[in-house]
């Protein structure tokens, strides 16, 4: 790629950069100019030619070049007026390039390729144009014109010391305006400057670029500290999370717990039952004590010794035996004992 390009490359980008950066009153104040004083509406079959205000001034074929002449020279005497050209669809061929913007000579290039290998026109026989803002563009496209459609026209204006204010396409009920330097390089004009005035643009250069450093840097802090901020944030939100996570997990795991725990306990019901079943009338508890899969009765009985048979006969329990020496109480009737068993799930 020649330095020359990516010099242009450079110039458009920074262009954009202080597009962005100027208040945005200004922006629509420069993306507003004043109004040409004709517009000219370029078709397939005709040019029409129209007041700002959409007032039809008059109508000629494009075949017929030396009516348009004539109409020009009754009609608009006003030399230095401006004029817009717009081509409406079937004047034009749109081209999309890539899905991402891409630096203008890149574009262009990619343009005179696809031309080429995709369309049957002559690359020297047509115009590329780009659209002029393409700051809010998220892919790359340009238009195509016929330099026979433009040509005559162009030609007729200028000899009549007219400007082209702008130079539009129409497309789904939409104005796209192209990038005058392409305008520019079709009808060939060159600017003369002053040493004066290449020194002040120069300068204004130099000022502009230090502007644009500055505010791309600025920008780019920003960026950091909005996202530090947000990162911040965000941590301390995901902190919050884990430990709610962390309680809602303890908390599940207590109740899975107490529903293990519950499903294998055996219910004092069912316990009760059994005792009241196995014991004899004999027998009075004065204490049950049910801890886990151990239940501990006490009480008085005429015979204890009997009763750790009767308990082993049950289903519900396994190993009954004494963990205290029977004693005959004074005072009482029967012995007093302590009677452990194992409780079977």
């Amino acid at each position: 790629m020649p330095l020359g390009a990516d010099v242009r490359d450079f110039l458009h980008w920074w262009r954009q950069e202080l597009h962005q950066l100027l208040p945005s009153w200004i922006c629509a104040r420069i993306a507003s100019p004043r109004l040409p004083d004709w517009v000219f509406h370029v078709s397939r079959d005709d040019i029409r030619v129209d007041r700002p205000g959409g007032e039809e001034i008059l109508s000629f074929s494009t075949d017929d070049m030396e009516s348009l002449a004539a109409d020009i020279e009754a009609l608009l005497p006003v030399p230095r007026c401006q004029v817009e050209i717009r081509l409406t669809p079937g004047r034009y061929l749109e081209r999309k390039l890539a899905p991402f913007r891409l630096p203008r000579q890149r574009a262009r290039d990619m343009a005179r390729l696809d031309i080429a290998s995709s369309t049957p026109l002559d690359a020297g026989a047509v115009a590329i144009f780009f659209p002029a803002d393409t700051t809010d563009d998220r892919d790359s496209r340009c238009f195509v014109v016929k330099k026979q459609t433009l040509q005559p026209l162009l030609s007729e204006i200028a000899q009549r010391s007219m400007q082209v204010a702008a130079l539009k396409v129409i497309t789904n009920d939409r104005e796209i305006p192209l990038d005058p330097a392409d305008l520019r390089t079709l009808i060939g004009s060159q600017k003369s400057w002053s040493g004066r005035a290449l020194f002040a643009a120069s300068i204004m250069m130099i000022v502009g670029g230090m502007i644009t450093y500055a505010h791309a840097g600025w920008r780019f802090n920003d960026a950091l500290h909005r996202i530090d901020s947000t990162i911040e944030q965000l941590e301390a939100d995901a902190k919050e999370v884990r430990a709610l996570s962390d309680r809602t997990r303890n908390r599940i795991r207590q109740i899975e717990g107490v529903r293990e725990q519950k499903r294998q306990a055996m219910p004092i019901v069912v316990l009760w039952e059994e005792l009241t079943r196995l014991l004899p009338d004999s027998v009075w508890l004065t204490d049950l004590t049910v801890s886990e899969n151990r239940l501990t009765l006490t009480g008085y009985s005429a015979s204890a010794a009997s009763l750790l048979p009767v308990l082993e006969v049950s289903p519900h329990f396994r190993n009954p035996t004494f963990t205290a020496p029977v004693v005959k109480v004074p005072g009482a009737e029967g012995e007093r004992f302590t009677i452990e068993t194992e409780i079977v799930r």
